[in-house]
Formats: structure tokens, sequence, C-alpha cells
């Protein structure tokens, strides 16, 4: 047996272990943590070479994003291109959610347009969590079956409802729905990768910049408000205003 100290209290080990194999002893999700060894990093690319030994300080720390993806870097120029373009893309569908959210509530009333949207949510998240366990047959989920369990009976209630409400409405009332499963997603991928502001950011101009779009082209009954100089002109300074958060 060895003894560490572990974020400030001793911890006793079977004897020496690669930083990967520690983090399997402690039962957390590698991708989430960065790890400091006598108050040094360890990168990523050296934990199953690094080892822990007798009296060896370790912290361990959760990432959070900020201004960038981990403690040591920013992720690659490209790959941080591809990251904003989906955050932006996500920006449109929050623009596309309020287009058709406001109308279908028009049209139907403000409580059944919430319900078709939040069911059409959790109805597509719950098939890409059927297909991801399809695939790899892991959920990655830890949350306990009976609190699910109780949950049913509302769930077939709301189902039901759900199924009346939604008789007669046109298919593109359901975008609301897939629009705030795509960016509940995508914030939650991109938010620890390129930092919570940037995110913001660039998910804020998206949507500003579809929702000049929509109100220009005057969709699904909305009044026509056309593009004009002054609109084009604070749309590139929200599109400025996302690179000058992230810091190129």
């Amino acid at each position: 047996m060895i003894t560490v100290t572990v974020n400030g209290k001793p911890r006793e080990l079977e004897g020496p272990l690669s930083v990967t194999a520690f983090l399997e002893t402690l039962d957390i999700n590698a991708r989430q943590v960065a790890v400091a060894i006598g108050g040094e990093v360890v990168p990523r690319s050296e934990w199953p070479r690094v080892t822990i030994d007798e009296g060896d300080t370790v912290e361990v720390v959760r990432a959070v994003g900020g201004g960038a993806d981990t403690i040591t870097k920013k992720e690659p120029l490209v790959m941080d291109a591809l990251i904003l373009l989906l955050v932006f893309a996500a920006g449109l569908a929050a623009a596309t959610q309020v287009l058709v959210n406001g109308a279908m509530g028009e049209e139907r009333g403000v409580p059944e347009a919430l319900m078709v949207s939040v069911t059409v949510t959790y109805g597509s998240v719950a098939v890409f969590m059927l297909g991801r366990f399809a695939l790899v047959g892991d959920l990655n989920l830890n949350t306990p079956v009976r609190p699910i369990l109780y949950l049913l009976p509302l769930a077939i209630i709301a189902l039901l409802a759900f199924l009346g409400i939604m008789r007669g409405l046109e298919w593109y009332y359901f975008l609301g729905g897939l629009a705030g499963a795509l960016i509940v997603w995508t914030v939650a991928f991109a938010g620890p990768r390129v930092g919570i502001a940037t995110t913001s950011a660039a998910l804020i101009a998206g949507q500003m910049l579809g929702a000049i779009l929509f109100d220009h082209l005057a969709l699904i009954g909305q009044a026509k408000d056309p593009i004009d100089a002054l609109k084009i002109v604070g749309a590139l300074l929200i599109v400025g205003g996302v690179v000058l958060v992230r810091g190129f």
C-alpha cells in the first residue's frame, strides 16, 4: 500500500498507478478533468506513462469552459472554426424556434405551443440516446432507474395530450422542438471546448442573423421588416464581437 495526497486529502492506493489507472479507481470521467502532480500539469497524452507513487501530491481539477478549452491550450484553429460554425447553426435554430413557436402560439395558443415544442425536444433526445445505445451499447447515464419509473405515468399523459394537439398541425411546427434539442446539445458540446463567452456570443450572432433574415422574408405570416443598411451594420458588429470575444 502507498499513500498519496489527492486534492488535499490523504488516500491509500494498492501500489503505484498510471494517471489513467488512478482516475479509473476514482470512477472519474477522464475527458472532464485535468491532472497535476506536484503542482505540474500532466499532459493528457502522458497519462498512460506517468506514474503516481508514494508521497505524491495529486490535484484532479474538473475542466470548466472559459476563454480556452482546458487549463493548457485552445482548440486548433480549424477545430475552433468548425465548432463556431456549429454554434452559429444552433443560433439559426434558435431564431427558427422563435418563429415557429410564435406562429403556433398564435394559431393554437401558448400552452399548446409549449406542449408540442417540449414534447418534440424530449422525444428527439430519447431517440438520440436509444440510437447511441444501439451503436455503442452505452447510454452514458448514471441516473437511478426508480425515479424515472415514477415519471412514466406523467410521460404517458403528456404523450396522449401531444397526440391530440398535433392533429392538423403543419410539419414545420415541429421544428421548434427539434431546434431546442440541437441548441442544448450544441451548447453542451461547445461550451467546454471554446468557452462559455465564445459559445454565447456565437449563439447570439446566429440567432440575430437568422431573425433578421426571417423578418425580411416574412415567413409563416410574420410582419415583414425588410433588411436595410443599419441591420447589415449591426449584424457585422455582432459577428465581429464573436471574433473579439474568442481572441483570434
